[in-house]
């Protein structure tokens, strides 16, 4: 009678069971091996390790042994004090103070403040000042008010009136070749004047209008 054929499943299942029975065997033997190693040999227990044994010390040691000069035999306490109210003695006076009062000090006398006095000098007076005219004679300035007369060496005219565009002079002396006593300047035009009998000539021109100070009347 042939025997019957196992399936695939059948098959692995029977091989699964003949590796554990044989893992089993293997671990009985290692626990045969091993287990013996770890129980106590002879079956009885170590013995206890025994007693340390102690000398008692004699008190008589301690009593009648004289205490060496570096010994401390006997000590007392001393009075608590507050390390805040720490005496201090006044070298001047003996008088002991404490920290947290303030010592007294001889007040310095209190010098006044250095006063530097100032004194300014009054400002200058104001001068009354009139209007003038800045005429230029033969190339120089000169500033002319009304009644002012010109050349100062040697006067030859007189400014009889003055305006912000012109000066008008006149002759001291004599009279002018047209027969006018008075000469108008326009600002910005220049006018030539010849003396016929001293063979002299002038240029004058009036540059600006302007201000002087008022003349001053002669005491007489």
């Amino acid at each position: 009678m042939a025997a019957k054929k196992l399936t695939p499943q059948q098959q692995r299942d029977r091989r699964a069971k003949i590796m554990l029975a044989l893992l089993g065997v293997v671990f009985l033997a290692v626990l045969a091996i091993q287990v013996p190693k770890f129980l106590p040999h002879g079956g009885s227990a170590a013995p206890p390790p025994p007693a340390a044994t102690t000398t008692p010390a004699t008190s008589t040691a301690l009593t009648s042994a004289a205490p060496a000069s570096s010994q401390l035999t006997r000590f007392t306490r001393f009075a608590q004090k507050d390390p805040f109210k720490a005496g201090v003695k006044d070298a001047a006076t003996g008088v002991s103070s404490s920290a947290g009062t303030a010592a007294t000090t001889p007040k310095q006398p209190q010098q006044s403040p250095l006063k530097i006095n100032v004194t300014q000098s009054p400002p200058p007076p104001s001068v009354p000042t009139v209007p003038a005219a800045l005429l230029k004679v033969n190339g120089k300035r000169t500033v002319l008010v009304l009644g002012a007369a010109f050349p100062k060496k040697s006067p030859m005219f007189r400014v009889v009136a003055l305006s912000q565009k012109a000066i008008w002079i006149q002759l001291v002396a004599g009279s002018l070749s047209n027969g006018k006593q008075t000469l108008k300047i326009d600002l910005g035009r220049k006018v030539t004047l010849q003396n016929v009998t001293a063979k002299t000539s002038f240029i004058l021109s009036m540059v600006k209008p302007t201000t002087a100070p008022a003349p001053t009347k002669a005491s007489g």
